[in-house]
């Protein structure tokens, strides 16, 4: 039964392509809706979307992530009534403003001026409303003389300026973006990122297409993941962009089948895992690998070699062991360590390979137990703070994820300075008259 407060309602979503279809085969079919075997013979089908199924609520904001062909552009552009799907059922209540492919809708040859007229009516709204509109639209894309020049005069990042701004200059009920804002700079995807979070106040949804894991917690109460045109997971924005992760960083992304691999499968080892028995774990942590190697235990200690300090200050200098045995004899092992704020935004990340000086492959043998660490002033601000650790086998371009152990520790975090933002800086000041 539906939800009344759902925006976008979506059920068995399933979008079905023919590749190497002759004409005359999609002629019969349209003339006399069934399939003719000999002429099918030869077709092939792709399933771009396969059952898909999720609800959006009024206000509340979906981030979609995936890998290259899992169906993410399919999904939109159904949404959006650009595509029809196979079979399925797709409700969407309100008016819809998307940011799809970059420049489309546009045409060349007019003005941005001109452009944003067309546009504007085209996503719904009357020409009267949006001509009243213009002075807000050129004023928030900040294209200057450009914007009464023809579109095939700007650049990629001023037309994605000329789009949102046309996109939103009405507040839509729904804001789709599809990768669109990547080609713009820092301060106005900022920009952008305010006038969506104040719509998203007065109610609008949104749906974010990125591959920008970074954005996804920070602007998401949602996340998907599809996988070869399926739901592969659903819920709270940084389980899934760890999930998406294990997808990225596996050298065999084969591995990612149709349902969430069991972690509560990994091999047992006779030597004992103390790890989720220390002080700061997070049971939440999600975890990874091909279980040729498991992660044993970890320490924290203080420059005063204070094990696990109640109190870690941002100018102390911490560092953070943890021991790995190994199933298989390896040549080229790499340990690793993340840091991530509770929201999920990444703030440093580094690994034996990436820390200046070192060349040498690191070799273990099989049944082998080793010892890892890395020492550093976390220079941040007073706050809780999500560790991860990791050992990989390098594979010649490729990661193969061994163990990986994602926010698995939370870290609190008391800074010795007063700041505004995440990072300390370690700024220093200098005055001296000079008159």
């Amino acid at each position: 039964m539906t939800n009344f407060d759902n925006i976008i309602s979506v059920s068995n979503l399933t979008k079905q392509y023919e590749i190497n279809a002759k004409p005359i085969s999609k002629l019969l079919k349209a003339l006399f809706r069934f399939k003719i075997t000999n002429i099918n013979r030869c077709n092939q089908e792709l399933l771009a979307l396969n059952k898909v199924s999720f609800e959006l609520r009024r206000g509340e904001s979906l981030g979609i992530l995936g890998l290259n062909g899992s169906g993410k552009s399919t999904l939109l552009q159904i949404i959006t009534k650009t595509l029809q799907q196979t079979s399925g059922e797709i409700k969407v209540k309100g008016k819809v403003a998307a940011l799809l492919e970059l420049g489309s809708g546009f045409n060349p040859d007019f003005t941005g001026r001109e452009n944003a007229i067309l546009s504007g009516t085209l996503l719904g709204n009357s020409r009267k409303e949006i001509t009243r509109k213009i002075p807000d639209i050129q004023e928030f894309a900040e294209i200057g003389e450009f914007f009464d020049m023809p579109i095939r005069t700007y650049s990629s990042g001023m037309q994605m300026r000329l789009a949102f701004s046309v996109a939103t200059s009405i507040q839509p009920d729904i804001l789709i973006v599809d990768e669109a804002l990547s080609v713009g700079d820092a301060f106005f995807q900022a920009k952008c990122f305010e006038r969506i979070s104040k719509f998203k106040k007065n109610g609008m949804s949104l749906i974010l297409v990125t591959h920008d894991i970074n954005e996804i917690p920070k602007h998401c109460d949602l996340a998907l993941l599809l996988v070869k045109g399926k739901v592969y997971a659903i819920g709270e924005p940084k389980r899934i962009t760890n999930i998406y992760l294990d997808s990225l960083h596996s050298n065999n992304k084969k591995k990612l089948a149709s349902s969430p691999t069991d972690q509560s499968k990994l091999s047992i080892n006779p030597l004992m895992e103390r790890f989720h028995e220390r002080p700061f774990y997070r049971k939440e942590e999600y975890r990874w690998g091909n279980k040729k190697a498991k992660i044993l235990d970890y320490e924290i200690k203080n420059e005063k070699e204070v094990l696990f300090p109640k109190e870690i200050v941002s100018d102390d200098k911490i560092t953070i062991t943890f021991s790995v045995f190994f199933h298989y004899e390896l040549t080229d092992v790499i340990p690793g360590i993340l840091i991530k704020s509770i929201e999920g935004d990444f703030l440093y990340g580094t690994n034996s390979n990436q820390i200046a000086g070192r060349n040498e492959f690191i070799k273990v043998k099989k049944n082998e137990v080793w010892k890892f660490s890395f020492t550093f002033k976390p220079y941040l601000n007073s706050g809780n703070f999500l560790i991860s650790v990791g050992i990989s086998e390098k594979l010649s371009s490729e990661l193969e994820p061994l163990d990986r152990r994602y926010d698995s520790i939370l870290l609190k975090i008391r800074c010795s300075n007063e700041l505004w933002g995440i990072v300390d800086l370690r700024a220093r000041f200098h005055q001296k008259i000079v008159n």
